[in-house]
This record gives C-alpha cells, sequence and structure tokens, in this order.
C-alpha cells in the first residue's frame, strides 16, 4: 500500500478548521448578523456549493472568473457542473428559475471556491457572507 504524506492530512495552507470551543463564537456572530439583517427586512438565500457550468460560463467566457478561478468537473451523468466562485451568479439563476412574487429584500451566507489565493488566515475556510438588498426596494427606517 502506498504511503500517504502527512501534509494529507492537515488543512491546506491558508486556511483553518473551526472546532468547538470557536464554532460557538462563530454560530452566536451569525446568528447576531442574521437578527441584525432580519429587522432591515433581508432575508437569507442558501444556494447550491455547485451549478451547471453554464451558469457561469453567463457572467462571460473571458472573466477572471470563468477562465482562471473556477473547478469544473464532469458528474456520473455526463453533465458540466463547477464549483461556485461567486455568488451572484447563482442567487440570478435561483430567481429566474424560481420567480418569486415578491423577491423583497435577500442575501446569502455561502462558500465559494475562487482560487485567487488566501487573503487572511482562515477566509479561504469559511467563505464570505454577503447579504444583499435587491434593487426593486427601498430601505425603510426600523426602530432600534
Amino acid at each position: 500500500m502506498p504511503r500517504v504524506p502527512a501534509e494529507a492530512f492537515r488543512a491546506p495552507k491558508g486556511v483553518h478548521d473551526v472546532l468547538p470551543p470557536e464554532s460557538a463564537t462563530w454560530a452566536s456572530l451569525v446568528a447576531r448578523f442574521a437578527g441584525r439583517a432580519a429587522r432591515f427586512g433581508y432575508g437569507l438565500i442558501v444556494s447550491p456549493v455547485f451549478e451547471h457550468i453554464e451558469v457561469f460560463q453567463r457572467v462571460g467566457e473571458h472573466t477572471d472568473v470563468v477562465s482562471k478561478e473556477m473547478y469544473e468537473f464532469t458528474d456520473k451523468g455526463g453533465r458540466t457542473l463547477a464549483l461556485r466562485p461567486e455568488g451572484t451568479a447563482s442567487v440570478v439563476r435561483a430567481y429566474v428559475q424560481h420567480r418569486p412574487t415578491h423577491p423583497g429584500r435577500s442575501g446569502t451566507s455561502r462558500r465559494t471556491s475562487a482560487t485567487s489565493g488566501p487573503r487572511r488566515a482562515g477566509t479561504a475556510s469559511t467563505g464570505s457572507s454577503g447579504w444583499r438588498r435587491s434593487a426593486s426596494t427601498t430601505p425603510r427606517s426600523t426602530s432600534r
């Protein structure tokens, strides 16, 4: 049996795992953020980690996202899929597919697979959050 290198059982350089008790801090932070976002009328969209490659090719064949930052693979059914390099295309695809009657304000909490390299220790492993208000709505005031 071939010997497996020790680094195969370590997180890749530039990322880290979030385990208890640190994960409780992360969960609390996400919950507080979600509560504040909800007070302003934002909802959460959760899109898949992978999509049909055409979803991202619509962004543009010659963009860095499509040409340099996307992991493509073919599934057992012969479909070409890609790990999500960014979140906007998946959100647009979800709205086009489901056509919500009142889209309102929405946001995502997502992981992306863009290969532009780690920005800070841990950021590549934890993904990014992007809560957005749709263009068709206007901000409303809320009491604090």
